[in-house]
């Protein structure tokens, strides 16, 4: 696994991270702040991108899903990309073979 903070909004002290789980097994991930405070507790936008072939480890396919659903571009126009939103406050579950982004919306101790 290796998370990596994408953005930080002061503004609207939110947080964006963007991870990656190359391994072949689901992994947990907490995201954790330096001051202690666990975002994965709070409600969170998630896009999880995984192979769209017969297997989703199927590394060589051109097919990739977002959620669960096949993307596609339709005349080289890629449709909007929909989040999944996710209320639970347990930690993430990547996928094997996975790239996932996480927007939590108001994170105040992102700001701090």
């Amino acid at each position: 696994m290796y998370p990596r903070p994408l953005q930080h909004h002061p503004a609207s002290c939110g947080l964006q991270v963007g991870l990656a789980n190359l391994g072949d097994a689901s992994a947990s991930v907490t995201v954790t702040l330096a001051s202690g405070f666990v975002a994965t507790e709070l409600p969170r936008d998630e896009w999880v991108l995984v192979g769209g072939g017969a297997s989703p480890r199927d590394l060589l396919t051109r097919k990739v899903r977002l959620n669960g659903a096949p993307l596609a571009s339709s005349g080289g126009v890629v449709p909007p990309l929909q989040p999944r939103h996710h209320n639970s406050t347990e930690p993430f579950i990547a996928p094997p073979k996975s790239i996932a982004f996480l927007r939590f919306e108001h994170v105040p101790a992102a700001c701090a």
